[in-house]
């Protein structure tokens, strides 16, 4: 049967410029196989940035906001240990920021049957939003704290 999750994640950007990245997910995990699982999912990343300067325009302290929607496969190492890969596209919710491929690999552990902690990468490509923050992608290391239903 279908596992249905909700998360909560808090990074830091590996992208010069950012101050931090939160947001939150709700992610389904369908069975394949046994300890394989395909995922989907859909949710928020806000990344607060520092005021930069763009070539001779000064861009203000601020904060963009993104929709991530991905898809991937979740292998179980054993009982409570994981790996998660994800790839799909994120949309920028400023106007007219376009949006860009993006990858997500992480490795996960379930503390019990409703409770996991994952650390992930998450890489966006650029966007016409993080063009205008003189940045090509946006990349942060996160950890998600996840409730599954």
């Amino acid at each position: 049967k279908p596992l249905v999750s909700i998360g909560v994640n808090l990074g830091v950007p590996v992208t010069a410029g950012y101050k931090i990245a939160y947001g939150a997910d709700l992610q389904i995990d369908i069975p394949f196989a046994d300890k394989l699982f395909g995922t989907v999912s859909g949710g928020y990343e806000n990344y607060s940035y520092k005021t930069v300067k763009v070539g001779t325009v000064t861009v203000p302290e601020g904060n963009t906001n993104f929709i991530p929607v991905l898809a991937g496969i979740k292998y179980f190492f054993s009982d409570k240990f994981y790996g998660h890969g994800e790839a799909g596209y994120t949309f920028s919710t400023t106007k007219n920021g376009g949006g860009s491929f993006t990858v997500a690999p992480s490795v996960g552990y379930y503390f019990c049957k409703n409770f996991d902690v994952s650390v992930k990468y998450i890489n966006i490509g650029q966007t016409n939003s993080s063009k205008a923050y003189g940045g090509k992608s946006i990349g942060s290391g996160q950890l998600r704290l996840a409730y599954t239903f």
